[in-house]
């Protein structure tokens, strides 16, 4: 058998052998590559392009354009092609399009966290994404660096209040912080700003990524109202390396419940800079075997929230101060 185009690369004797498929096969695969100018670009570009049914074609230079080629609910997957250098976001990416996969397979590590290949630089005071879509959207692999964001109000991922979302999956990301003026003061790095549930957050490093100055932040993963059925899972919120006031690592407002809270490993790294009101705050909410890492100035007051329903366990903190290790309340 000859080697033959195949709907998402070359392939020889039925094995793919040029081009990564991750379409179930119901909807389409499309790729964002940005170099353009690369010696490779022409045969890459050859062999992964092609004009769909619905006379979508597959390669795009901005994550954007391919968002805009998908159809709604299909089960479209975006693929982000590595790069030597940082994709560099000139305005917020909106997400509107439902059942949709944007991944960079290369910086997925299992077991591990996010590789960086594939990076996201943000120069302006807007979101990297804001997500109007309303069900099913997985970000994963994705290293979304530092913004240089003056504005305090512009969190890396903001999913947008004004419909119930379900089902937003952000697996094996990186998330930087800010190194502006300001940094995130009102919705935090991460922010689901409506009522719904079934979110998957898993495996990311959430981070306040070398600010260059003091600044307040509310929340490194907010839920601004109420959401149910969440896991909020392995994640590590590292609170950065300069004089910062972080409210929360973890925020469920709105009455939340039903949520898992778990694995995850909270480390505040700088002895005497960075003020950490609250590790997690929850609702009525399952939280359990969480680590808490803090210097020892701040060693108190790490969770809370909730009411009777709430339920703590196995949850243990430490600090810098030479405490062992022990259980928080």
């Amino acid at each position: 058998m000859s080697v033959s185009r195949f709907p998402h690369g070359i392939s020889s004797f039925g094995n793919i052998i040029d081009g990564i498929g991750l379409s179930s096969g119901i909807g389409n695969t499309y790729y964002v590559c940005k170099d353009t100018t690369a010696a490779w670009y022409a045969r890459w570009l050859d062999n992964h392009n092609q004009v769909y049914d619905d006379g979508s074609i597959a390669c795009h230079t901005t994550i954007q354009s391919a968002h805009d080629a998908c159809t709604t609910d299909r089960g479209d997957v975006i693929i982000i092609t590595p790069s030597l250098t940082d994709y560099d976001i000139s305005a917020t990416t909106t997400i509107s399009k439902n059942r949709l996969v944007i991944i960079c397979p290369q910086n997925i590590i299992p077991g591990g966290y996010c590789g960086n290949q594939c990076r996201l630089h943000n120069a302006g005071d807007y979101p990297f994404f804001t997500i109007t879509a309303t069900a099913s959207i997985t970000i994963a692999g994705l290293f979304f660096r530092e913004t240089t964001s003056s504005g305090d109000d512009y969190p890396i991922i903001d999913v947008q209040a004004g419909a119930q979302v379900w089902g937003i999956s952000l697996l094996n990301n990186w998330f930087g912080g800010a190194t502006g003026a300001s940094g995130h003061a009102t919705k935090g790095l991460v922010n689901f700003g409506d009522a719904g549930g079934a979110h998957n957050i898993i495996n990311n490093m959430i981070s306040i990524y070398n600010p260059t100055d003091s600044r307040t932040t509310a929340a490194l993963l907010r839920f601004a109202a109420q959401v149910q059925g969440c896991i909020i899972k392995e994640n590590w919120f590292h609170c950065g390396s300069h004089a910062q006031t972080i409210s929360k690592c973890i925020s469920m407002e709105g009455s939340s419940y039903n949520n898992f809270i778990t694995g995850n490993r909270i480390h505040e790294t700088q002895t005497g800079t960075c003020i950490l009101t609250n590790a997690i705050t929850a609702g009525d909410d399952h939280v359990a075997e969480n680590t808490v890492t803090v210097t020892a100035a701040n060693a108190a007051s790490m969770m809370g929230g909730g009411t009777a329903n709430l339920t703590f366990v196995r949850n243990f903190g430490s600090n810098k101060g030479g405490l062992d290790a022990e259980a928080l309340v």
